[in-house]
């Protein structure tokens, strides 16, 4: 029996390339550049979502008999896990095994308003994290725990801004946010999050992300942004280079619950 341990399932992002996409910005009056670039966006999260789907069968192919990943895209709902045909998917969710650790890294324990706590989506498709997130942080600090969401509206085709408009849908004021999300990549979208939740009030804003990727000067723009401290799980390594360059950046452990499954898979009492 054969047992693979994929912390990080890469090539999951969303495909977004639909012929009604296309022909809508080959309409606009943007320049030729500018819709190849735009397309070409777009065409590699399409590449990266069937990149995904061919990885699955492969590792099927080469005997898995079961997959063993953390918090696989989108986040909370294991729709990804679709692609396996015949393998066992075993999904790990960080709102189940980590919650209470990153309780006791922020502190969280020590906020005595009943209601002074925000969970916020760090993007759409992370609502059901944030919920699962909510749900437990409730049970172990006895506490009501407010959701909020974040909102990327891409710009208009022909709008001189290209940076996605974020907001974000809830009530953060005199508030402590905490924004979970999945995939920490630049960290453009992040820090703009922390920007907006500390313009709507928000006393500190923390973040917590399963997977730090962390490209592009990611450490750097992260640790200019007004979050207080950024937790990521350790499915990805982060060079000590990064660590210096983000202070608050602060990674936890996973091994032990991906270890709990290699013993579950592999000795569980006979039935």
């Amino acid at each position: 029996r054969v047992t693979v341990i994929i912390p990080y399932f890469a090539y999951l992002r969303e495909a977004n390339v639909t012929s009604k996409t296309v022909g809508k910005i080959k309409k606009t009056n943007i320049d030729t550049e500018e819709v190849d670039s735009v397309l070409s966006v777009e065409a590699s999260n399409l590449t990266a979502s069937l990149a995904g789907s061919d990885l699955a069968r492969m590792i099927e192919v080469s005997g898995a008999n079961k997959v063993v990943t953390v918090d696989m895209q989108p986040p909370g709902q294991g729709a990804a896990g679709g692609f396996f045909r015949d393998a066992q998917i075993e999904l790990l969710r960080s709102s189940d095994v980590v919650v209470e650790t990153l309780a006791e890294v922020l502190n969280l324990k020590e906020l005595t308003g009943d209601t002074e706590l925000v969970v916020a989506a760090s993007h759409a498709s992370c609502i059901t994290m944030a919920k699962l997130f909510k749900q437990k942080l409730g049970t172990i600090l006895d506490k009501n725990i407010g959701v909020a969401t974040i909102i990327r509206t891409p710009q208009p085709p022909n709008s001189e801004e290209t940076k996605p408009k974020v907001e974000i849908v809830g009530n953060v004021k005199d508030k402590t946010v905490l924004i979970v999300g999945d995939v920490v990549d630049t960290g453009g979208t992040l820090c703009r999050a922390a920007k907006v939740a500390k313009w709507g009030g928000a006393k500190k804003v923390y973040a917590f992300s399963s997977h730090p990727i962390l490209s592009r000067g990611a450490a750097a723009r992260l640790n200019k942004s007004p979050l207080e401290k950024l937790v990521v799980l350790d499915t990805l390594p982060v060079p000590a280079s990064k660590h210096d360059k983000c202070p608050k950046l602060e990674q936890i452990s996973i091994a032990n619950a991906i270890a709990q499954k290699i013993v579950e898979s592999h000795f569980q009492p006979k039935v």
